[in-house]
């Protein structure tokens, strides 16, 4: 059996576990804070995701953001966030897409892997919008550029297989 279940011992750490946990979920979530830290949802309360209204089940798991307290899908729950010192977590925690933006625009960092993600999508968004409008001068040379150099390093290629045809011919 587990630590503090079944007979005999641990009982009263036990019951100081569910008293606290209580106290953690017993208040209904709300927005997110800088100086408190929200109590969490109860698991039992949420059917669907807080965010899209995805339903939970064995393929969609539920994630408690650690900044609202609110259930959601991983889907709507992805991001990784330091959050502030009032929270008492070391490292970056599970957070909603809104608090993501709301401890963003206060300043504080997502996890490196992530600014690196938002990063590529900003520059794939840049390239779809780039190649939908009128080239400007400089992104038609990039462009120019790239296929010159494209269309050299076919050449060349073609070139290596000309060259090993003709060894093996002459062999």
């Amino acid at each position: 059996t587990r630590a503090g279940s079944g007979g005999g011992g641990g009982g009263a750490a036990k019951n100081n576990r569910e008293e606290a946990w209580r106290k953690l979920v017993d208040v209904e979530p709300g927005a997110p804070s800088l100086t408190n830290r929200p109590r969490w949802k109860l698991d039992r309360t949420a059917r669907r995701c807080g965010d899209c209204a995805r339903q939970f089940g064995l393929t969609t798991r539920k994630h408690h953001c650690r900044a609202c307290g609110n259930i959601f899908c991983s889907a709507c729950c992805r991001w990784n966030m330091t959050l502030p010192d009032a929270y008492d977590f070391k490292q970056p925690q599970r957070v909603c897409d809104k608090c993501k933006h709301f401890f963003k625009d206060k300043g504080f960092a997502l996890s490196e892997a992530e600014e690196n993600e938002l990063l590529q999508k900003a520059l794939e968004e840049s390239t779809k919008t780039a190649a939908a409008s009128p080239p400007t001068s400089a992104l038609y040379e990039q462009q120019v550029l790239l296929q010159a150099t494209q269309q050299s390093e076919r050449d060349e290629r073609e070139r290596r297989e000309r060259v090993e045809r003709e060894r093996r011919a002459a062999a």
